[in-house]
């Protein structure tokens, strides 16, 4: 389907400088097709794009449809799978899994084909995943419910100053194994144990392909962004704000800054990217649900709906996590979750919402909203500081009529949709206080209207 309203035309960010793409819930609002329809829109219109990666690593997934084509992306900034002047960049926030983007990068050529190869740069300062990683996550999984991606090790040896670079990378080999029998010893893993072997032929075999491959793509990233000035920055938050490693429900979060203001140093622009964010060009868009919330993996959801209506949900929105394939939990929305989150990382003027999957909510009579909780912890006035106070609140809801059978194909403008969605539209923005600007009408490419 072509896009049916421009995002940049019918914008009043046009020549916007820069967008910032946040999950206001748990992950898997569709960040992936926000940011894949702003690509394409401006990629369409010649202007020079750079996506960036400032979080995370190959535990995120996204997916995106580029003509036709349905694409998943863990690493790769979606806005290197569209033609032109279009650059990806993965900053020091983020973390590399090497044996991972390997498969991603021969998955994404093999479909577009041609080379993302090309596009796609690197911070010298990006921490490394390396075999022994991967391995040590593998106890984690049972434990909080991790994607198996090595990303929590890889952070923690990065605090701990024990870990790689990208820049390592390009050490003598000599070099790099004296720094991997260190890494290795640290965690438990000598020449003598029966895993060191095969850890240290893959770690080398993976470093071996990045140096060959990217040679010449190790750039800082204020010095890349300038030499593509004026550029228009495309920054696609991996995660979500519910699982921020400072906000979130601790333990059972993520090992990154997903808020807005890991991008600032998760970018590597520094400063640099307040003038890019601190002005008129510029448009922070929170995507969420707009009718219900899910959540993968370990964790409270106080909203989740354990019963049909639940499994309804999950099957008809195919709530299957991108990155892992595991079933996402399901359950109504929670507007609490989402103020409490988002209210702090706001800016003025500057920031709208993307609703997703309103149309999966046509099943459903009624849809539900949690605006309140109750049963909260005595010494608690506001939201609880972890997972386990999450786990005693009782939420409060709010009854919509629903829009049951409602076509949403056939809605050209905002006045087309159903009054109902129209009245659940507004009931968000006056208890968010942040007005809504996209409205997803189905998964594929530019489905998705724009509200004036």
């Amino acid at each position: 389907m072509k896009t049916r309203f421009s995002m940049v035309e019918n914008s009043t960010m046009n020549g916007c400088d820069a967008f910032v793409v946040i999950g206001a819930q748990y992950g898997d609002e569709g960040k992936g097709a926000q940011v894949g329809n702003l690509a394409a829109e401006l990629s369409s219109r010649g202007k020079c794009v750079i996506g960036i990666r400032s979080n995370g690593g190959s535990n995120a997934g996204h997916t995106v449809y580029v003509n036709g084509l349905k694409l998943a992306t863990h690493q790769v900034p979606i806005a290197c799978l569209y033609v032109g002047d279009t650059w990806g960049l993965i900053g020091p926030g983020a973390v590399l899994n090497l044996t991972s983007l390997r498969k991603e990068l021969n998955d994404l050529e093999s479909k577009l084909g041609w080379s993302v190869v090309s596009k796609l740069f690197f911070s010298p300062k990006l921490p490394v995943t390396s075999a022994v990683h991967v391995h040590l996550d593998s106890v984690n999984v049972a434990n909080l419910g991790s994607t198996a991606q090595a990303i929590g090790p890889t952070y923690e040896d990065r605090v701990g100053r024990r870990g790689l670079y990208t820049v390592d990378l390009f050490r003598p080999e000599n070099d790099l194994i004296a720094m991997l029998e260190k890494l290795y010893a640290f965690h438990g893993v000598t020449r003598e144990t029966p895993v060191f072997a095969e850890m240290l032929k893959t770690d080398l075999a993976n470093f071996g392909w990045f140096c060959e491959t990217f040679s010449r793509h190790l750039i800082d990233p204020y010095d890349f962004v300038a030499s593509k000035s004026p550029a228009t920055l495309l920054i696609e938050g991996a995660n979500a704000l519910a699982l921020d490693n400072v906000d979130g429900g601790t333990p059972y979060v993520t090992s990154s800054c997903t808020t807005l203001g890991g991008v600032i140093s998760g970018s590597g622009l520094g400063t640099h990217a307040l003038r890019h964010l601190w002005n008129d060009n510029f448009e922070l868009i929170y995507v969420m649900k707009g009718s219900y919330t899910t959540r993968v993996g370990t964790g409270t959801l106080v909203t989740q709906r354990d019963d049909e209506h639940g499994d309804k949900l999950q099957k008809l929105g195919s709530e299957f996590g991108v990155t892992t394939g595991r079933k996402r939990r399901t359950g109504d929305l929670d507007l609490v979750q989402i103020k409490h989150m988002m209210s702090r990382y706001l800016v003025p003027e500057h920031t709208v919402l993307n609703l997703t999957k309103l149309d999966i909510s046509s099943a459903f009579d009624t849809v539900d909203v949690c605006v309140a909780y109750e049963s909260l912890p005595e010494h608690t006035k506001n939201y609880p500081a972890n997972d386990d106070e999450l786990t005693h609140v009782k939420p409060v809801y709010q009854q919509f009529p629903g829009w049951k059978d409602f076509d949403f194909s056939t809605v050209k403008s905002y006045e087309d949709l159903h009054p109902n969605v129209k009245s659940l539209i507004r009931f968000i923005e006056t208890y968010l206080g942040v007005p809504v600007k996209y409205i997803n009408l189905g998964p594929n490419e530019g489905q998705y209207i724009i509200k004036q």
